[in-house]
């Protein structure tokens, strides 16, 4: 994944900023779970994007400019359909700040300029949290450091290096969930605070990085830059969970533990290099952004097995509370995994000045992906951007657009081959509506893809023992969104959306663990007179039902269905000065009991209970 170049997310996309409650950020981008993440020089991999958001303390590293909804494959390399969030790091200033905030962690924040002209700049973040769960035993201790360098070589080059390190130390960690049903086929209905992991249960991650930007500027108004990004990601862990079987409501017997030991790391090197800037062509002046990049990936894991013969079986599921012995893991690795994933391309787009009121779009991307070890090698995909932007007046824009999709997929069928590359069209009509010098704007849309090779359960297992997948064809996501969000007045900022998205094959629903519609309201207000420097806030967002298969105790599937649901949250923050805050933040507001099952596997989970916390700042 590659950050933005200048207006390379065009117009004709669905690109919305977060809801922003202080320094809490949630992102809604639609129906479909956003996949992909930009940042500086990193290289596009989903699968790690997944987890990004779940590291504490990112965004102390990290802003995010904006979400773009909809296949983003242009100039990400593996298109999607889903959505990108684009993230850029915190840079240094050329004065002195100083930032502290504490709640339950603690974080410092220094920034300033190291000589006297302030053309070099250095900024530092240090983050500590030491976190409780909802989940009974359940804890995790976070580090962050974070460190970044700005030079001006000349007036018009910027240099930029950087590093960061994360380390994330959890204990009794879980793995799998709880069990949907009981021995009797009924829903098995724990609290929630449940925690199926044992005492000793651990997933010890850490991520290291370093970075650096060469931009230079032109006198005609063109760009160059090149960005270089080295990452390690690797993890330690000794997992169990308390999720195999069907416990017997009488007896507590039926179940036994997971148990697993794996230890590995990922070592990424990426690169990207593009120009942009302006030309003129037919008495009119036009945009241009033309660029490659390059990442390499490689994978090392080591899986173990249990050797003492420890079958696991719990005496009473109910009674659980963790209190198992960990087993005896084989001395040696019982198999390996050595996977390279290298990946490069060109890009290029334009857009075209046609009229004052008229823009159109065009672009392309070269592809090529390979990993033997998945025999995968997909060479010159071309991937293809047109879009339009008409505009009606300066507060009324309509736009469309077409896309291609080309993901690159690690789901495996039951004789343990990979699926082939997700492929397909994304189309899309849009119209945008910009207030008060776009303090507030609304947008409205429908698209609608196609996609072969998509991935869905099969019902059996890999020869490794996952989750086997077969790939479908035609898949076709019809849908629609509208959103509104910004200024209302200057103390007062709402985000509205609605979306809805279905998608089907042959008539028939597909992706039921996904809901087909969302809505989200969120808004604060900034009180005066005698509550000056009071504000408050509060959200609600809703899904409606989703369901999947689950398997039943005597053999064979039944559907179990997950019921709409409404979570409400709320804030409040006090300024007692321009330098001191405090910020109230209640997740959940009325505690719903809502959960999420995991179709395959069998098992839920607790959406999170009410929590509340207070930070100063």
């Amino acid at each position: 994944m590659w950050p933005m170049p200048p207006f390379a997310w065009p117009w004709p996309c669905r690109c919305r900023q977060p809801w922003r409650s202080k320094r809490a950020l949630t992102y809604r981008p639609s129906p479909w779970r956003a996949r992909s993440t930009s940042s500086p020089g990193r290289p596009g991999c989903s699968s790690c994007s997944r987890r990004l958001w779940r590291r504490a303390g990112r965004h102390r590293r990290c802003r995010a400019s904006a979400t773009c909804a909809g296949a983003t494959g242009l100039l990400t390399g593996s298109g999607d359909p889903s959505a990108t969030i684009n993230l850029v790091r915190k840079k240094p200033t050329r004065n002195f700040e100083g930032h502290v905030t504490g709640s339950v962690g603690t974080w410092n924040n220094y920034r300033g300029a190291l000589n006297e002209s302030g053309s070099v700049r250095a900024r530092g973040v240090a983050t500590y949290q030491d976190k409780q769960s909802s989940m009974d035993r359940y804890e995790r201790k976070t580090g962050v450091l974070y460190g970044v360098v700005e030079a001006d070589l000349t007036p018009s080059t910027l240099l930029t290096v950087g590093a960061d390190r994360q380390d994330n130390k959890p204990t009794a960690s879980t793995w799998g969930g709880i069990s949907v049903l009981d021995s009797n086929g009924n829903f098995n209905p724990m609290p929630r605070s449940f925690n199926n992991g044992a005492d000793w249960s651990h997933w010890d991650q850490y991520t290291r990085t370093t970075f650096a930007t060469l931009e230079h500027s032109f006198a005609s108004g063109w760009v160059t830059k090149l960005q270089l990004n080295h990452q390690t990601n690797g993890y330690d862990a000794a997992l169990s969970g308390a999720a195999g079987g069907y416990p017997d409501p009488a007896t507590g017997r039926g179940t036994s533990l997971w148990l697993g030991k794996f230890k590995g790391r990922t070592v990424s090197d990426a690169g990207d290099l593009y120009a942009s800037g302006p030309f003129s062509l037919l008495g009119r002046e036009h945009e241009l952004v033309v660029g490659g990049s390059l990442a390499k990936r490689r994978w090392k894991n080591a899986g173990y097995n249990v050797s003492d013969g420890s079958s696991g079986d719990i005496d009473d599921y109910y009674q659980w509370s963790g209190n198992a012995p960990e087993p005896q893991w084989s001395s040696a690795p019982s198999y390996t995994d050595d996977e390279t994933t290298r990946e490069n391309g060109l890009y290029a787009t334009a857009r075209w000045n046609l009229r004052d009121d008229l823009k159109l779009i065009t672009g392309g991307r070269v592809s090529n992906y390979r990993n033997k070890v998945q025999q995968q090698d997909e060479s010159n995909v071309f991937t293809p951007y047109l879009g339009a932007v008409y505009d009606i007046d300066r507060h009324y824009s309509l736009y469309g657009s077409y896309s291609g999709i080309f993901r690159p997929q690690s789901n495996q069928d039951e004789q343990g081959r990979t699926l082939d590359p997700l492929e397909g069209k994304n189309y899309e009509l849009g119209a945008k509506a910009s207030f008060w010098d776009g303090r507030l704007n609304a947008s409205a849309a429908v698209f609608q893809m196609v996609q072969d090779n998509y991935a869905i359960e099969s019902g059996g297992t890999t020869p490794s023992g996952n989750a086997a997948y077969r790939a479908i064809q035609g898949v076709k996501t019809k849908g629609w969104e509208a959103e509104l969000s910004g200024q209302i007045t200057p103390a007062w900022q709402v985000q509205a959306g609605y979306s809805h998205s279905v998608a089907r094959q042959d008539g028939k629903r597909v992706a039921t663990l996904t809901p087909s519609n969302q809505l989200s309201l969120y808004s604060s207000y900034r009180l005066g007179g005698g509550l000056a420097g009071l504000t408050l806030g509060g959200g609600a967002r809703w899904q409606d039902k989703t369901w999947g298969d689950v398997g039943l105790p005597a053999g064979g599937t039944v559907v179990h269905t997950v019921k709409d649901y409404w979570v409400l949250d709320a804030m409040a923050r006090y300024e007692f000065s321009r330098q001191l805050s405090a910020t109230l933040n209640i997740k959940n507001l009325m505690d719903k009991k809502y959960h999420t099952i995991f179709s395959w596997y069998g098992t839920y989970t607790w959406g999170e209970p009410r929590s509340v916390n207070v930070s100063v700042t």
